[in-house]
């Protein structure tokens, strides 16, 4: 029997925002507002208020995370960090909303007045003075959690919060001692009780379980380890990272504004180093041509069609879009094996809906709203997709995709850019897709160049592929003449994923012991990769158009029409036009007459002839 992954969430306390704005986090999950699915995390308009009631209601459609651990330092170490706790209660009684609606403003006063250690304090204070305002007190002290010690916050959390009963066995919070941790603004020591920590839970929960990590809380040094450790490949693989903050303008209370929840890539620094051939200095026109497209195209609304061959950078085009803060959700559509399946990801389900659908479910449609959604490889939905999809891509007079739920009666609106992508030709889509479909998602074209029509780039190319790749520094990138005129004659059928494999096995022979080295009878690492490639991936692909010229010389119809004046020369010279334009296509000017096995002097003789 496999046993289910267990989910874990990790986040460090901080002094401007306390156990209650934890609460509040967990009570999101709870409430259905985010699933751990292969999507990016994101939620925007998350009410505090809402959510700390959340876990007083009834059952919600969420989930609860299998263990929270909540990272803390000292008191004194805190108070460091900052001491706003000391001086913004004096007048928190003043601003509250809540506390001016209830008259609760001088039962307030007093008790901070008293200035007493902890709430506990605090309601037995208010029991003998206030009896009568118990009740209000305690429904109102989480508004000013974030202002109590640390400790007093815990307890709270285990003892009096909403989320008490749900999570008094889940929590964990782990204290680093002064020793330990004497400064929230000492790198080292932060990544030195990180490791400790991890190993820990590691030994624990293992490798395999989801583990969630608030990084934006905390201090700016604990957000830097985060991404230190990530980078150095400290963390399990199944870390993701989350940014939790509120919205300074937005919320229905002034103290408690709205909040979101996006997640950001772990790995920052390499998600930027592996998409540096996207810049402004593009010097292919064609390459430079389909990015000053996308920059203006994704401004219009329209629907956007990404063509390109295997590895031409369609995903990382819409990447780059997330790293502008655009809000974007992705789905690959080969992953469906069934059109229920499909339907309700775009669209969403009602509970009941079908056999399993024991919970509503929200759609990407929906939560794609005011973003962008991306459909990559869109060529592998079935027919009835595509019908269902086409009807709901229609927008109306405001711009809005209207859709429908699977088992829902209620229409619904929504409004994003949507952005497919393909690596099929225009020809075979038109024959994949229903027409009415095609022309929907086509509204605008990008076209992405192979790597072979855009052979000026192939140095700095080179050097992103290295880079990306993450080779310890004492492997730099190598940038010999020799092998920048070998990699510009490759025909790179899988474009910068051939430049991965060639690197990887350029690197790999380094490695290679010496005898092995002399095994494989080559003595350069470029000589290996050379070979390596051409064995197993320097083939022609399966699949490749053929020139106008070549499809007619084999359309029997016009043949048949013509067999009275044609002779066996005019069809030889025929045939060698479509073979010189077939491989003038396909290869490297400087390939052709090689490949075509005749001198430069036969092969411009014959194109003049032809």
């Amino acid at each position: 029997m496999t046993m289910a992954k267990e989910n874990i969430y990790i986040s460090w306390h901080y002094t401007t925002h306390g156990t209650a704005f934890l609460q509040h986090q967990l009570a999101a999950f709870w409430r259905g507002e985010l699933q751990l699915s292969e999507k990016p995390l994101y939620k925007e308009g998350l009410c505090q208020l809402e959510l700390s009631e959340a876990f007083s209601a009834s059952r919600q459609p969420g989930f609860l995370f299998d263990r929270v651990y909540y990272l803390c330092a000292e008191q004194a170490v805190l108070d460091r960090l900052s001491l706003r706790r000391l001086s913004y209660r004096k007048n928190m009684y003043e601003v509250d909303k809540a506390v001016a609606e209830t008259q609760m403003q001088e039962v307030w006063r007093e008790v901070i007045a008293q200035d007493l250690p902890s709430w506990v304090d605090e309601m037995a204070y208010v029991k003998a003075h206030y009896s009568s305002r118990l009740g209000d007190f305690e429904g109102q002290i989480w508004r000013d959690m974030q202002h109590y010690p640390i400790d007093s916050q815990l307890a709270w959390f285990r003892r009096k919060s909403p989320a008490a009963p749900y999570y008094r066995a889940r929590f964990e919070a782990v204290h680093f001692s002064q020793e330990e941790l004497p400064n929230l603004r000492d790198e080292q020591s932060i990544l030195a009780v990180l490791q400790g920590f991890f190993k820990n839970i590691l030994a624990h929960h293992g490798a395999e379980a989801n583990y969630i990590i608030n990084v934006s809380l905390g201090s700016n040094e604990t957000q830097v380890a985060w991404f230190v450790l990530a980078e150095a490949g400290l963390l399990p693989p199944n870390c993701r990272f989350i940014k939790v903050y509120d919205v300074k303008t937005k919320g229905k209370d002034p103290r408690f504004k709205n909040f979101q929840i996006q997640e950001i890539p772990s790995r920052l620094i390499s998600s930027l180093s592996a998409n540096l051939y996207e810049h402004d200095n593009l010097q292919s026109p064609l390459r430079r041509l389909a990015d000053l497209k996308m920059k203006t195209y994704i401004e219009q609304g329209f629907a956007i069609l990404i063509l390109g061959e295997r590895g031409t950078g369609k995903s990382r085009m819409i990447s780059r879009l997330e790293r502008e803060n655009r809000k974007v959700l992705a789905i690959n559509c080969a992953s469906f094996d069934d059109d229920n399946k499909a339907e309700s990801e775009f669209f969403g389900h009602a509970k009941g809906a079908y056999t399993g659908a024991e919970q509503a479910k929200k759609g990407l449609f929906e939560e794609a709203r005011d973003g962008i959604l991306f459909f990559d490889e869109v060529h592998h939905l079935s027919k009835r997709v595509q019908g269902k999809l086409m009807k709901a891509l229609q927008t109306d007079e405001n711009n809005n995709y209207r859709f429908r739920p699977m088992g829902d009666s209620q229409e619904q609106q929504s409004q994003f850019t949507a952005v497919f992508a393909s690596n099929k030709s225009i020809e075979e889509l038109r024959e994949l897709l229903l027409a009415d479909f095609f022309d929907r998602i086509s509204q605008l074209l990008i076209e992405l160049p192979p790597l072979r029509e855009s052979r000026d780039e192939i140095e700095k190319d080179w050097e992103t592929v290295w880079t990306q790749l993450r080779f310890a520094p004492s492997y730099p990138c190598p940038k010999s003449p020799e092998l920048f005129r070998w990699l510009k004659k490759q025909p790179l059928w899988g474009n910068f994923r051939d430049l991965q494999k060639i690197a990887i096995y350029y690197k790999a022979f380094l490695d290679l012991p010496k005898e092995a080295q002399q095994l494989e009878g080559v003595e350069q690492p470029l000589d290996f990769a050379k070979k390596e490639f051409k064995a197993y991936h320097g083939h022609f692909p399966k699949q490749t158009k053929l020139p106008r010229a070549f499809q007619e010389l084999f359309d029997l119809e016009l043949i048949a029409s013509e067999t009275k004046e044609k002779t066996y020369k005019i069809l030889e010279k025929r045939y060698k036009k479509a073979l010189i334009a077939w491989v003038e296509e396909n290869f490297p000017a400087q390939q052709v007459w090689e490949i075509l096995d005749m001198s430069e002097s036969s092969y411009y003789k014959m194109k003049k002839e032809g």
